[in-house]
This record gives structure tokens, sequence and C-alpha cells, in this order.
């Protein structure tokens, strides 16, 4: 069973187990999309939830980690219910 999580705390727990620094992420997400648009500032905004990733990314990070990329799609959902209730609590 696949237990949810935000997306920033599953993209740190992954890259971590990984092995992998904000950096090394980066680059190797740059190779799988063919694209040198991702920075490891962008991994570590990603990490600290202040954006998630859009759903191009979300696939080559499904590669990059060898998971379903419906579990980062649920993650980044659980992510935006949990800013909503964030934003009524203030």
């Amino acid at each position: 069973m696949i237990q949810e999580e935000p997306i920033h705390d599953l993209l740190q727990r992954l890259r971590v187990r990984a092995g992998l620094s904000e950096r090394e992420l980066a680059d190797v997400l740059c190779t799988i999309a063919r694209q040198s648009t991702i920075t490891a500032n962008r991994v570590r905004r990603w990490e600290c939830g202040d954006r998630i990733p859009g759903p191009q990314w979300r696939a080559a990070l499904s590669t990059a980690f060898d998971i379903p990329q419906s579990q980062l799609t649920q993650a980044a959902k659980l992510t935006r219910l949990m800013r909503s209730l964030d934003r009524l609590e203030t």
C-alpha cells in the first residue's frame, strides 16, 4: 500500500534514499526530459513545498525514481489540499 504524503516530503525522501544531491537530481531530470531547465534551486523549492512540480516533471521524476506517476500525482493533490486548508485557517 502506498502511504500518502505531501509531494515535498515524498521527493526529499526519494532523493535521499537514492543518494542524490539536489544538483544531481536536477541533472538526472534534465537528461530524462532532454531539457536544461531544471536546477538544484527548483528541486529545493519543490522539497521545501514552495512549488509543486508540473505534470511533465512528475513524469520525469517517476522515471528517475522508478515509481508510478500516479503516486506523484496523488502527492501533488494532497499538497494542494493541505494548502487550501491552511488558507481557510488563516
